[in-house]
């Protein structure tokens, strides 16, 4: 395992060797909800949600800064197919090919019986649709790997995974 691989292991190393990572939930501070309406037991306390969009930058400046260790990374790119559009926009894009389902990321880069890696990048709380997964198991299916991650350090652990040949 190279020294570089392991440098960005945590946010506390990335921020050290200058990364800028924006703030995910082990950096904000635990909210404690009100008493509860129904009994009057306190709720349990949440942390923050970390929108997936966060999540997303926060991976994609990962990916951009171990393009030295892993070359191949400069290939991986986002797929914009899902995201709250207007009317008009949805149907140009719909008529252009767009269609439910399709992964967030993909990783055009062969590694042992795989052709590629599709990734799907969900916030702690999300999940994936049914469209997710059907298009997953199709893409499996036809030789690609497929992931659903949640959070951007979970994605940056599958890339690495998959880059080293894991199967």
């Amino acid at each position: 395992m190279s020294k570089r691989a392991l440098r960005y292991a945590n946010i506390e190393d990335a921020r050290s060797h200058g990364l800028r990572i924006l703030p995910t939930d082990q950096d904000r501070a635990v909210t404690v909800p009100p008493i509860a309406a129904s009994g009057g037991k306190p709720a349990k306390p949440r942390a923050p949600r970390i929108p997936e969009h966060v999540e997303a930058v926060n991976l994609m400046r990962w990916v951009r800064s171990m393009t030295g260790t892993y070359p191949s990374l400069r290939r991986f790119h986002a797929i914009p197919n899902g995201g709250h559009r207007s009317k008009a926009t949805a149907g140009k894009l719909k008529a252009e090919g767009a269609m439910p389902g399709v992964l967030d990321y993909f990783l055009p880069c062969a590694r042992g019986r795989w052709h590629g890696l599709y990734l799907e990048l969900k916030a702690q709380d999300g999940r994936p649709s049914p469209e997710q997964t059907e298009f997953a198991r199709d893409v499996i299916a036809e030789g690609f790997a497929a992931v659903f991650c949640k959070g951007w350090q979970d994605a940056s652990r599958a890339l690495v995974e998959y880059l080293r040949g894991a199967e």
